[in-house]
Order: C-alpha cells, then structure tokens, then sequence
C-alpha cells in the first residue's frame, strides 16, 4: 500500500484485467536492476550526488542496461513452474524442502539452478542498518536517460530498485527514516535539476507504508 501517485501496486504474473479500478500505469517490466551500494553514510551519498551534479553535463549516458523480454523462454514444463514458485524470494531454502514441497527429484532441481540465468535473475540487496530502518519510496519518472539515472541513484548506502515500464523508469528508492537532512528533498532536488535539463520529462513518487511478500 502506498500514499502518492498511486495507493496499490501489484506484481503479478497474468493480466489483472479492470479489477483494479482506475489503473495510473500497467504493463510488462523490464528486468530489475539493482545497485550495489558504496561504503558511505546517507550524508556522504548526497554530496556525492551534488557533486555529480554539478558536472552532469560531461556524464556519459549510455544505453539503458535495463532488459525487457518479450520472448517466452523454453522448454519449461510443470516441476519448473513449480520449482520457481517455491524459491522465490528465498533462494537458500533447504533443498530438501524444494524436493518434498514441489516432488520434482534431485537432477531436476539441480537442472533448474544450472539454467537460472536463463529465465531469470538474482536479487542481493543490502541495508546497512536493516531493512526495517529505511523508508521505501517510489518514484514513477519519464525520462529515456535510464542510465544517467541509475548512476545517479546507485550511490545511497541501501539498495536502490529499477526497472523499466513502458515510458517511465521507475525507483524504488531506501532511505533512513531519521537523518540530518530530508531524504526526499535531495531526491525531488535533483530531478527537478534533471528535468531543467530536460534529461526527465517529469516525475512523481509514493512513500511505501506497508506491502505484502506471499
């Protein structure tokens, strides 16, 4: 749940139809692309970003490195299906557990880490304090310079999310919920440079309150 541009996102893996009501954007994603964070405090992170700033003119934008796939990959039968369900978002379960919870055998489950990044990616996020120190925002951003951004972003101490969906770059965004200066400030701050610029058409953003991971 969410208070912003929108009160609910849902990641799901079929369309949703009209259920939800009035939707503010709906599509595939790209793959997630997720930074690795620097050794610094959220203070030291922002005069980076200033710094970064204050030269964005010589940033070499490259292409965006976020990838979205339109292609269904194969082959991909029942116990895969069912091997991917029970390892999301815990990929160090026990691996006897996978075998007893899916009743795919040892070779098959063995077979599908081989072949893991293929279909899909792996997610390490880091929270130098804990997850449950930082506040998570969204940012819905439209813009074609993915890889400006994402360097830009990619300097606070806690993962930063993101991905592509359909014009916008969206980010999922941890900051500390206690600093000495407002984190959503050098955020909004520094797109609305961007969007002086014209780098960022426009942009807006939600503060995460609570969400649910089946």
């Amino acid at each position: 749940m969410q208070a912003g541009f929108a009160n609910l996102e849902v990641i799901s893996d079929s369309p949703l139809g009209e259920d939800l009501g009035d939707l503010v954007i709906g599509g595939y994603r790209s793959d997630y692309y997720v930074s690795i964070p620097p050794n610094c405090t959220f203070m030291k992170s922002v005069s980076m970003i200033e710094k970064k700033l204050s030269d964005i003119d010589n940033i070499k934008n490259d292409s965006s490195p976020l990838i979205s796939r339109d292609i269904q990959y194969e082959p991909w039968d029942r116990l895969d299906e069912g091997i991917f369900r029970e390892m999301d978002d815990e990929l160090r379960k026990p691996f006897a557990r996978v075998l007893k919870a899916t009743g795919a055998y040892s070779d098959k489950v063995m077979d599908f880490f081989r072949r893991k990044d293929e279909f899909s990616h792996t997610i390490t996020m880091f929270f130098p304090d804990g997850e449950k120190s930082c506040l998570l925002s969204v940012y819905l951003i439209r813009t074609k310079n993915d890889s400006l951004l994402i360097d830009l972003f990619s300097i606070f101490p806690a993962s930063t999310v993101f991905y592509r969906l359909k014009e916008y770059l969206i980010m999922n965004i941890y900051t500390p919920f206690v600093v000495d200066y407002p984190a959503g400030y050098i955020i909004k701050q520094t797109l609305s440079h961007l969007k002086k610029k014209e780098l960022v058409e426009d942009f807006t953003n939600s503060i995460v309150e609570y969400y649910f991971r089946p």
